[in-house]
C-alpha cells in the first residue's frame, strides 16, 4: 500500500519533505508531479494524481498501437489507454504533502519506474493468459475445440494489447515457427483466419414466410467442419439482431421478404462475457470505447445461389466432427427405439403442424394438461418457427415415449435469439405429451451416452434431468426447482475478486479468485422467483461438460457444465457444479457451485461421505 504523508505529526516536517521531494526529482528513477499551490488538500491531491498520470503518459516513451492513424484519434486513444491504469497507479505512488497551511496546499506525488513496468508486466500476463486460453481451444486436436471460444480469447488479448503503453511492441513465440513475432500483428491475423473460415450457408428454401417476414435455416461451419457454437448478429430490416449457433444451425428472420442478399457479422467481442467473468477486460473495453475492425467477420449470405451453396456444403461437412460423434448417440436411440410408434408419429405430426400454424390449440388433444401447460407456456415466449423438417426419433424409457425433436428458433423483443431442440416426453399408456424439454447439446450427450461403465438408465435419467433443469429456466418453472434441491442443499453463488498473486515462476501475475456466498434453499428460490418476474425471458445453455459418478458406485454424481445464461437483462459464461443423487424417483441436488473458470471437483466430490447424504 502506498504511503501518504499528510499534515498530521508531519507540519514541522515540510522542509524536509521539500528535501525528499527534490532527492527524488535528481534520482530519475520516478515518475513524479507537484501539484502547484491549491486552495485545499483534497484539491491538491486530485491535481498531483492528474499531473502523474499525463507525465507518465509523456515520458514513459510508450510504443502504442493504435486503432487509427490520425493524429488526433491517437492522442484520444493515448490518453484512454493510461486513464486504465490509473487505480493501479494511484494505488501503488506515494504522496509527500510540501504545504497545506492558511488556505494553501501543494502536494508532490511520485511513482518509481520500476513498479510501473511492474504494473505494465502484469497487463501483459493477462495478455498471454487469454492468447494460451485461445490456443487451447483452437486446438483442432482438442475433443471440444470451440472456434467461438477463440475468436473471444483472441479478441480479448487483441483489445489488452490496445491497452498496454507498449502494445506494439510486446512480442511471443509462434507455436508454429517457434519465431519471435509481434503479439499484436500475429493476434490480428490469427483472429482474421478463423474468421476467413466461417461460413454461414443458407437451406434452399425459406423456413418460414408470412406477411411480414421471411426466414432462412443457416448452415454454419468452418470450411470443414460444423461449429458448435457462435454468436452473431444481422439486421432483420428493422434493426440489428443477435443470435447464436446451435450445433451447426442458425436462422434468421427478415422483414424484406424479396431481399437476395443480407449480411451477418460474427460477434467476436463478447462484452457481457467480459462483464461477467473478466472485470478488467470489460472495464478497458468501456473505457477505451473502440472495436477492432475485421472485414473477414462480415460474412455476405446469398439466397438466389443458396442451392449450390448449400450442396456443396453438404459436401464438406458431411465428415463433421459433430456429425461422427452423433453416431454413438444414434446407436444409443436404435438400442432403445421402441417396436411400435406409429400413434405416437401421428401425434407428431399434429403438434407440428399446430406450431407451423400458430394455433397449438389444435394439438390440445395430444397433451396432458401438465404437459399442454409448459407447451402454452413455452410458444408465449417470444416469437417462433421451426427450423427445416425435424427427423423424428424415438426412445422407449421406462413408461415415457421420448420424442427427438422439433428444432425452432425464438426471437424476443430486445433484438436477441437462439435456436434450441425441443423435445416431447409421451405417456406410454395415454399416448399423450406429459412433458417437454430442450435438448442438450451434442457434445453434452455424447459426454454422458460415453460413459460405457453406466447403466443405460443412468445415463437416460441423467440427460432427462439436464434438460428438464435448463428447461425450468425458460419456462420459470420455480415450483419445479423448489422440488429438485433438497431442502439442507449446500447452494454457492461465486463473486469474482481479483487478486495479485506470485505463480510458480515469482513473477506477479493477475489472476481470478471467488468469494463464495451461501445461500439458503428458500433464499435462492426467492432470488430465482424475482429473477423470473423481472425478465421476459431466461435462457440457460450447457456447452463443455465433465460427469463423474461418486467412487462408492452408488447413483450420485458430480456435474460439471460450461454454462452460457442470457436473460433480458444480464448474460455471463461460467461453470456450473452440480452433486446430483438418483437414487430416489426424483433426482435431488445436494450441491450447486457457480465459478468463472473450470477446476477439479470444487468441493472434493470424491471424498464426500454419502452416508449423509
Amino acid at each position: 500500500m502506498a504511503l501518504v504523508m499528510t499534515t498530521t505529526g508531519f507540519s514541522q516536517n515540510y522542509k524536509s519533505n521539500k528535501k525528499e521531494a527534490e532527492k527524488i526529482k535528481k534520482s530519475g528513477t520516478s515518475f513524479f508531479a507537484e501539484s502547484g499551490e491549491c486552495n485545499t488538500l483534497e484539491e491538491a491531491e486530485n491535481m498531483a494524481k492528474m499531473k502523474l498520470i499525463a507525465n507518465i503518459h509523456n515520458n514513459c516513451n510508450a510504443t502504442m498501437a493504435f486503432f487509427d492513424d490520425d493524429d488526433e484519434s491517437r492522442e484520444s486513444q493515448s490518453i484512454k489507454v493510461f486513464n486504465t491504469f490509473r487505480d493501479d497507479i494511484l494505488a501503488e505512488s506515494v504522496q509527500i504533502v510540501l504545504s497545506n497551511d492558511q488556505g494553501k496546499a501543494n502536494v508532490f506525488r511520485y511513482l518509481k519506474k520500476d513498479s510501473f513496468n511492474s504494473i505494465c508486466d502484469n497487463r501483459e500476463d493477462l495478455i498471454n493468459l487469454y492468447v494460451a486460453q485461445g490456443m487451447k481451444a483452437d486446438n483442432d486436436e482438442k475433443e471440444n475445440a470451440s472456434i467461438g471460444d477463440a475468436l473471444r480469447c483472441y479478441y480479448w488479448a487483441l483489445i489488452l494489447c490496445y491497452s498496454h503503453p507498449y502494445g506494439s511492441t510486446i512480442t511471443l513465440e509462434d507455436p508454429v515457427t517457434n519465431d519471435d513475432v509481434v503479439m499484436k500483428e500475429w493476434l490480428y491475423d490469427k483472429i482474421d483466419e478463423l474468421l476467413k473460415r466461417i461460413r454461414f450457408i443458407p437451406k434452399p428454401k425459406p423456413v418460414l414466410k408470412t406477411r411480414e417476414s421471411v426466414a432462412y435455416e443457416l448452415a454454419v461451419t468452418d470450411g470443414s467442419d460444423l461449429i458448435p457454437w457462435l454468436k452473431f448478429e444481422y439486421n432483420d430490416g428493422n434493426g440489428t439482431m443477435e443470435s447464436s449457433v446451435e450445433s451447426g444451425m442458425a436462422s434468421v428472420e427478415l422483414v424484406d421478404k424479396d431481399i437476395d442478399e443480407f449480411q451477418i457479422t460474427v460477434y467476436i467481442e463478447n462484452k457481457l462475457e467480459a462483464q461477467a467473468r473478466a472485470k478488467e477486460v470489460y472495464s478497458i473495453m468501456r473505457q477505451l470505447d473502440s472495436q477492432i475492425y475485421f472485414q473477414s467477420a462480415l460474412k455476405k449470405v446469398n439466397v438466389k445461389k443458396a442451392k449450390d451453396e448449400y450442396a456443396k456444403a453438404k459436401v464438406t461437412y458431411q465428415d463433421s466432427t459433430i456429425i461422427a460423434k452423433k453416431a454413438e448417440t444414434e446407436k444409443f436411440i436404435e438400442d432403445n427405439a421402441p417396436d411400435k410408434m406409429a400413434e405416437f408419429m401421428k401425434a407428431m405430426k399434429n403438434i407440428e403442424k399446430a406450431i407451423r400454424n400458430k394455433d397449438i390449440s389444435e394439438a390440445r388433444k395430444h397433451f396432458t394438461d401438465n404437459g399442454y401447460e409448459m407447451f402454452n407456456s413455452l410458444l408465449n415466449n417470444g416469437k417462433y418457427y421451426i427450423l427445416g423438417t425435424p427427423e423424428y426419433k424415438f426412445i422407449e424409457f421406462k413408461d415415457q415415449m421420448i420424442c427427438r425433436c422439433i428444432p425452432m428458433q425464438f426471437n424476443f423483443n430486445n433484438n436477441v435469439g437462439f435456436v434450441r431442440n425441443v423435445v416431447f416426453r409421451f405417456e406410454k399408456d395415454s399416448c399423450k405429451v406429459s412433458s417437454i424439454a430442450f435438448r442438450l447439446t451434442d457434445v453434452a450427450e455424447i459426454d454422458i451416452l460415453g460413459k460405457d461403465q453406466w447403466r443405460s438408465e443412468s445415463k437416460m435419467v441423467l440427460i432427462n434431468f439436464l434438460e428438464d433443469y435448463q428447461t425450468a429456466y425458460a419456462l420459470k418453472r420455480i415450483d419445479y426447482l423448489d422440488k429438485i434441491f433438497s431442502d439442507d442443499a449446500l447452494i454457492i453463488v461465486g463473486t469474482v475478486l481479483k487478486q495479485k498473486q506470485k505463480g510458480d515462476n515469482m513473477q506477479l501475475s493477475t489472476q481470478a479468485r471467488v468469494r463464495y456466498d451461501t445461500l439458503s434453499k428458500e433464499r435462492y428460490i426467492g432470488n430465482l422467483r424475482k429473477v423470473f418476474v423481472s425478465n421476459e425471458f431466461v435462457n440457460i445453455r450447457f456447452m463443455d461438460t465433465d460427469f463423474t459418478q461418486h467412487q462408492s458406485g452408488l447413483e450420485l454424481y458430480g456435474i460439471q457444465l460450461k454454462q452460457e445464461y442470457l436473460s433480458s437483462s444480464y448474460g455471463d459464461v461460467g461453470y456450473l457444479f452440480l452433486m446430483v443423487d438418483l437414487r430416489e424417483e426424483l433426482p435431488i441436488i445436494h450441491v450447486r457451485t457457480w465459478e468463472p473458470e473450470k477446476t477439479e471437483h470444487p468441493i472434493g466430490f470424491d471424498d464426500i461421505d454419502v452416508k449423509i447424504i
